[in-house]
């Protein structure tokens, strides 16, 4: 399958978070859109057919995706929904913590570790996640399928009941605002318009910093226009003083 990136690129691309925070709740509310998003066939591969995903996730060849799969998947074993739901654990937990929940930063090293179900020693101290919330996740992510959810659709009701999700509500999607265009709804825009036309025109004014005279004026200034001043070509003689016609001349010979 040809794929427009890696796992976790494709799943949180796949629906519009509800808000640019990360909290838990908005974490999980925006996972369960994307799950929506994905159930629904609105995410697609570079062929331009819907993304299950399930053939995403057996479709993990490279290390980067590997350290999203199943400890099963990553032994070469047969998996089923279950891996799914371990898959989707570790994507929320990282989503929130900003670590992955079998640590190391090496890729190889991770994926053996989580070959063995051996996660990050640290993976109950993230004060991100509450604790009813990594109640889910540690169940999502044990090394046994068994251990997990039975399948994707019981973890999702567990995340549905922690986002605080109401039955056919879908989460993930602005709820006022559609995506990606963001314009108002039209009866919205009706209102306004309406409101426009009961209020009639405006009435237009300057603001006194437009208007040298009104500020003038406030400031207790004449806002009498000034003489003109004397020509450029004839010289200003203070009052009391005489000049000679020979001076005059030399003056005008100067300016021109």
């Amino acid at each position: 399958m040809e794929r427009n990136g890696s796992v976790t690129d494709i799943f949180w691309s796949a629906a519009a978070p509800e808000s640019i925070e990360r909290t838990p709740r908005d974490v999980v509310r925006h996972a369960l859109g994307c799950l929506e998003a994905f159930e629904a066939g609105q995410v697609f591969s570079k062929a331009g057919k819907p993304v299950n995903l399930m053939e995403l996730l057996a479709d993990v060849g490279i290390e980067e995706d590997l350290v999203y799969a199943s400890p099963e998947l990553a032994r070469g074993e047969s998996f089923d929904e279950r891996s799914l739901v371990f898959t989707l654990g570790v994507l929320i937990f990282e989503r929130l913590t900003g670590r992955h929940p079998f640590g190391t930063s090496d890729a190889a090293a991770r994926v053996a570790r989580i070959r063995r179900g051996e996660m990050g020693s640290g993976v109950n101290y993230f004060p991100q996640v509450p604790a009813d919330l990594r109640g889910i996740l540690m169940r999502s992510m044990g090394p046994f399928p068994e251990e997990r959810y039975r399948n994707l659709q019981e973890m999702k009701e567990a995340l549905r009941k922690f986002g605080g999700v109401q039955p056919g509500e879908q989460p993930g999607k602005p709820k006022f605002f559609d995506a990606p265009t963001r314009v108002a709804p039209s009866s919205l825009m009706d209102t306004l318009a309406h409101e426009s036309q009961q209020a009639g025109p405006r009435p237009h004014s300057v603001p006194d910093w437009m208007n040298p005279d009104a500020a003038k004026a406030k400031a207790g200034q004449s806002t009498a226009p000034k003489p003109a001043a004397a020509p450029a070509s004839e010289p200003v003689v203070p009052a009391g003083v005489s000049i000679t016609a020979d001076d005059l001349n030399n003056y005008r010979h100067l300016l021109f």
